[in-house]
């Protein structure tokens, strides 16, 4: 290795480390494709791992290549790794300077928001050339607790202004892919500005919109009144439950819980001995408080290369965004208008780029003729519902040549509704309203006499796969 050329040793290193696809944005098979990648990278990690240990002078070398993915999902291993990512030898740049793909994945009963929601415990500062960015929060139990989940409303995790301001400052001409995702909480607002400073997104996932509430009282959801909206408990916020002010983005609590340990899971006694480290991080969100504004311009959403969009609550704000190279949607409509309000609001949204849909998906949970969404997309070639989120009166009144498959998603409380849906299926291709259509798939639930249905739809032409839970 010592006579090996330095640019043919970096090359052997970039062979063993790259994960094929990571920074890649298909609109066709996307979740697979994410899928796929989760798992390449998991594997890379013990390359990595493998390669750090050989030598301090391959360690050295490797750097490049050994932080540019990183995934964390422990909230205690977080500022450690901000330190050492902070760290730079005479010469050298930082550690983070490697980082392109950041994934905080954190299912934690101690996540400490209240100290992340600025500048996400100082990870942004310390990778400047993010390229890819996902944050997805969960509140969960340890498991020696036993809790009831129907007796458990999690919490959202609202982002702030001084943390989007953050991103959109540090990274605005060159994120590729955004997630917020979980319950990972933010007003469509926020999210709007924020858009409009990222031009070069390509795929973008907001799981927790937030929807203004209305001044009339909803339209209630019952059995007897299904097209009704849904009148959901909007669980609560950390730490509240309206969009901020700038007056409302207090100092960090040291112990937001009232437990008597900080916001890393650590007692009182260990966060003394931290003395000085703590005191530089809390002086880090000041200064990100005091310090963060929206970047200059960009008030139109205008993303020339987004191809790939899933967003909680759809808007029709977003008829109005220029978006000429989205291909796969994904959203769903969390109800306080009447249905046909509903209707109306998603059809403004996607009338701009409806004929450019080919991956389309109804997320829910607003009852809807998926139907009458489907003829106002020409191009749409593969459809996913779900079936809590579908009239029982819902057909196909014209036909549509370009739909090739269709994924449905069977509700636990609705299970009985796939076989309604596929008898009707089988009645829209018979009828010669589905002449394209290949391949129906029903994705786990409970599926009665499938050989007799599969057999059927062979006789018509498509396959009807049954993917187990």
């Amino acid at each position: 290795m010592v006579n090996l050329p330095l640019e043919l040793f970096r090359a052997v290193l970039r062979k063993a480390t790259a994960v094929h696809g990571a920074f890649d944005y298909p609109a066709e098979m996307w979740d697979e494709h994410d899928k796929t990648v989760e798992d390449l990278i998991e594997q890379s990690f013990k390359t990595k791992l493998a390669l750090s240990l050989v030598s301090k002078l391959v360690h050295q070398l490797s750097q490049e290549f050994l932080y540019e993915i990183i995934r964390i999902r422990n909230p205690e291993h977080i500022r450690p790794l901000v330190l050492l990512l902070k760290l730079h030898e005479e010469g050298c740049t930082s550690r983070g300077w490697w980082c392109r793909r950041l994934d905080v994945s954190l299912k934690h009963w101690s996540i400490g928001w209240r100290d992340g929601r600025f500048t996400l415990w100082g990870l942004l500062q310390a990778c400047p050339r993010l390229v890819d960015l996902r944050i997805l929060l969960r509140h969960c139990y340890p498991r020696s607790m036993r809790v009831n989940r129907f007796d458990f409303t999690p919490p959202r995790y609202c982002v702030t202004p001084t943390l989007l301001q953050t991103i959109a400052t540090l990274y605005g001409p060159t994120l590729r892919h955004l997630t917020l995702g979980w319950r990972v909480a933010i007003p469509f607002t926020l999210a709007k500005t924020l858009l409009a400073h990222l031009p070069a997104l390509e795929a973008c996932r907001l799981d927790n919109v937030r929807v203004p509430r209305p001044a009339q009282p909803p339209v209630i959801w019952t059995f007897a009144n299904p097209t009704g909206a849904y009148n959901m408990d909007p669980g609560f916020f950390i730490p509240g439950d309206e969009e901020w002010t700038e007056e409302e983005e207090e100092e960090p609590d040291p112990d937001p819980y009232g437990s008597g340990r900080d916001s890393w899971g650590s007692s009182e006694e260990d966060s003394e001995n931290e003395g000085t480290d703590k005191s530089n991080e809390r002086e880090e969100y000041r200064t990100a408080l005091a310090s963060s504004t929206w970047p200059h311009g960009h008030e139109i959403v205008f993303l020339p290369r987004l191809r790939v969009l899933r967003c909680s609550h759809i808007f029709p704000d977003i008829g109005r965004w220029q978006l000429p190279a989205l291909r796969n949607v994904s959203f769903g409509h969390q109800g306080y208008e009447s249905a046909e309000a509903s209707y109306d609001m998603i059809i403004e949204a996607l009338s701009k780029a409806a004929h450019n849909i080919t991956h389309f998906a109804y997320l829910g949970p607003t009852k809807i003729d998926i139907w009458r969404i489907v003829h106002i997309l020409p191009c749409v070639s593969h459809l996913h519902i779900c079936t809590s989120s579908l009239l029982e009166n819902s057909s196909l009144s014209a036909v549509h040549s370009a739909l090739l498959s269709i994924s449905i998603s069977p509700d636990t409380y609705h299970e009985q509704r796939v076989s309604d849906i596929l008898r009707a299926l089988a009645e829209h291709i018979e009828s010669g309203f589905l002449p394209t259509l290949q391949s129906i798939h029903v994705l786990g639930g409970k599926l009665e006499n499938l050989a007799l249905r599969t057999e059927r739809f062979a006789t018509i032409g498509v396959k009807l796969h049954y993917v187990m839970d």
